[in-house]
Order: C-alpha cells, then structure tokens, then sequence
C-alpha cells in the first residue's frame, strides 16, 4: 500500500509537471483559487533553459522535482511485476513512463546523470528487466517529444552549450548560483579552518557578504562563506560538518544501496525485488547529490528517506523468514 501511495501520488504530480510543460499553467501555483482555506505563499517560478520553461509543479525546484520522479519509476516497475492481472501491470508501466515524461519536463541535466547511475546499477542487479523493458526505453525520447515539446531538446543545449560544457560548470567563480566545477576553491579553503568537524550547519548562509578573500595558487578563493551555494550536497557537508559528517553521509547514501544491493540481487521474492528496485532509486539519489544540495529541499530528501526505509523493512522481514526456515525448531511434525 505504501509503495502504490507514493507511486501513485508522483504520477499525478508529474502529469501536472507536463501539463505545465505545455501550457506554462503550474495547477499547484493556484490550488487557492480552488481551495479558498488555502493561503498562498509568493515563490519564483520563472525558471528556463533553452528557451523551454523549467518545471515546478509542487516541488521547490526543478531539480528536486526531477529527481523525485525519477526515483518512483523503479517502484512502479515493481508494482508492474507484482501485478495481479494484465491490465494492472500496464497501468503500472504508464505511471512509471509517466514519471520519467514527467521529469524531462524539469530541462536537467542533474535527471540525465541520475538516470545513468540508475541504469547502471539496474542491469548490475536486475538485467532481465531491462531486457524485457528495452522497448520502453526505446520509445521515451519519442513520448518525451512529443508530450513536451523541446525538451529534449533544450537538455541537449544544457549538455552541448556554445561557451562549452566545461567553461559554463566553471563560471562565476565565488558568486551565488555558480558553476558547479568552480567553487572547489572556495570549498576547500572553507574546510582547512575547521576539516574534522566543519564549519557548523548553516554557516554558508549567515557570514556576511563581504567576505575576505585571499590568494592560493595562482586562484582567487574566499575564506569564508559569501552566500554561496554549493550544487554538491557532498562539498556542502564537508565544509559545514567536516569529515565526520561528509562521512556519515556518504555511509547513508551508499551504505543502503550496498546492503539492499547486495541482499537482493539474488532474491526474486516479493522482498527481495523490493529490495533491489529500492537499492536502484537510492543509487541514482546518492549520484544525483554530487550535483545539487539535495538535503535543502526537503521534499525529495523525505522520498529518499521513505524508499530507502522500506527497502530495509523489507530485507528485515525476509531475513526474519529466511531464519525462520533455517531454525530446526520452526518446523512442525512431519
């Protein structure tokens, strides 16, 4: 029921996103008008690339949005498998390339990546699905254009720019909304004052503008926070929490993937695919933290939180019956 839930509920958030995708009309943007109880909160929605709107539907960000659907599309494979009829595994299967349409929608090159990550660790420990599934992944780039026009499109732009991948991730060195590849200075410098524990948790954010600068091979780099923000959850723990924490999380991040990983490879159960469909989503959310803040939008991080604790309830469960057939004294006369 939990996973029919989450699935089934990102499957209407992302046939808003690609309403919205086609009429630049964000439904969630204007529930008040519906729902008078409602108070509605001002936020920037004017976000493009490519000359394509990025979508937001409910989500905070594009990227947070994207990366959110992408993560259900390997719950709805499971319900889709788990089905009980025909009709039901198809229905499944439509959500799930639902919420893949649904995310090209946010233009990101953070959804590309992630999906990658999460292809990869799909044919590591479930290859016959994507044998069965190839089709579908054949057919989305075509469903992608056709429901959204020029997305596909403006993701490439975002890929191929003219100035050149490398020199648009590397630009606005030390400025708010910098390229990714060019705050590893700062980042660093940042981390020497305090490397083992960090900076404290929020001290990108209330050091002043004004921050004093200083030269270190050859690069100008700040040496203290001047409202940065890093597109890599993973740097941002490093210089807020130091080791210690950068640790922490990259044990959580990793260390689900590798336990439901490893425990569900070789386990065609019920709990076993869960276990490894679960692992997959939690791959690609732990790729995806190397090029976004991940932890600050909230909304994604809880998904996060909820797959990765049902793939561990259901590998608790399956060790439990795996334990329970092993122990001599379970088994009844005869």
């Amino acid at each position: 029921r939990l996973v029919r839930t989450l699935v089934a509920g990102g499957t209407i958030v992302a046939i808003a996103a690609i309403y919205e995708a086609s009429t630049y009309y964000n439904i969630f943007d204007n529930l008040d008008r519906w729902l008078p109880f409602l108070e509605k909160q001002q936020r920037d929605l004017d976000s493009a690339r490519g000359g394509r709107l990025r979508v937001f539907a409910s989500a905070q960000h594009p990227i947070a949005l994207g990366v959110a659907l992408v993560m259900m599309v390997p719950l709805a494979v499971y319900l889709s498998e788990r089905a009980r009829t025909a009709w039901r595994s198809r229905a499944w299967l439509a959500a799930g390339l639902t919420l893949a349409v649904g995310a090209f929608g946010t233009i990101s090159r953070t959804i590309v990546v992630m999906g990658i990550v999460s292809m990869l660790a799909w044919i590591v420990l479930r290859r016959q699905q994507i044998k069965r599934f190839w089709p579908l992944l054949l057919a989305l780039p075509l469903v992608v254009h056709f429901v959204a026009p020029g997305a596909m499109g403006a993701i490439w732009k975002a890929f191929f720019p003219r100035e050149g991948l490398i020199s648009s991730l590397g630009g606005r060195e030390g400025a708010t909304g910098s390229g990714r590849f060019s705050d590893y200075g700062a980042a660093r410098a940042l981390w020497e004052e305090s490397p083992l524990v960090g900076n404290g948790p929020g001290s990108l954010a209330y050091v002043p503008i004004e921050a004093e600068q200083r030269m270190r091979d050859g690069l100008q780099v700040v040496t203290s926070a001047s409202n940065l923000i890093f597109d890599n959850q993973y740097l941002t723990m490093l210089v807020e929490f130091g080791i210690v924490g950068t640790v922490a999380l990259a044990w959580l991040s990793i260390g689900v993937v590798l336990k439901l990983g490893i425990a569900g490879k070789s386990d065609y159960s019920p709990a076993g695919e869960l276990m490894a469909l679960s692992a997959i989503s939690c791959a690609g959310f732990g790729a995806s933290m190397f090029l976004y803040d991940a932890i600050a939008f909230i909304q994604v991080t809880l998904v996060f939180f909820v797959i990765a604790a049902l793939g561990m309830r259901a590998r608790a469960i399956r060790r439990e019956q795996l334990s329970k057939r092993a122990d001599p004294s379970t088994v009844g006369p005869g």
